[in-house]
């Protein structure tokens, strides 16, 4: 297959999920199938799509289930990321508004490991300008860094409390502490 082939010249060939009707590749979950038809193909993420289908199939919580389905995926078959935002109805490539929670989105990629590449598609920047784009861009970058704190900071307390030695935030000389938002 294509896959194959490509791989025997360095190259990693991947399927972007889209959220159109007529493509197959609307949901997350049917990669295994994509899988076993094309083996060594991969993942082209894009978020604001996988935003979109969660959203038309009125899930709850649309953030965590494109998370969940990336664990189940297997992060080894997750080539790439696409990170624009949306309102859940049309696929508006915009990245300063909408309802995407991106910096959950990220901290949770970066929880399962993720440590590709991540392309911010936006028109925002020809209407608004780079300026706002980038603003935006520090605050979520801000907030996945508290995020990433808080859960290292949380990792290291279980070590220690597994170890028998106490919650850092009780000793004065922790080198762990809180990131409070």
């Amino acid at each position: 297959g294509i896959a194959a082939e490509a791989k025997d010249l360095g190259v990693r060939v991947a399927l972007e999920n889209v959220f159109m009707p007529y493509f197959y590749f609307q949901q997350l979950d049917e990669f295994r199938d994509i899988r076993k038809r094309a083996p060594g193909i991969g993942v082209a993420l894009d978020i604001g799509h996988a935003y979109i289908s969660k959203r038309a199939a009125k899930d709850p919580d649309p953030e965590g289930s494109i998370l969940d389905d990336v664990r189940r995926m297997g992060m080894e078959h997750l080539f790439h990321i696409h990170l624009h935002n949306n309102d859940g109805t049309r696929d508006d490539h915009d990245f300063i508004d909408g309802s995407i929670d991106m910096a959950r989105v990220l901290a949770g990629l970066n929880d399962l490991g993720y440590t590709g590449k991540i392309v911010i598609e936006t028109l925002d920047a020809e209407r608004m300008g780079f300026e706002p784009v980038i603003e935006k861009l520090d605050r979520i970058l801000a907030i996945l860094a508290i995020k990433v704190r808080q859960h290292v900071a949380h990792q290291a307390a279980h070590r220690l409390l597994v170890a028998g030695i106490g919650h850092p935030l009780e000793r004065a000389d922790a080198d762990v502490a809180m990131a409070q938002p």
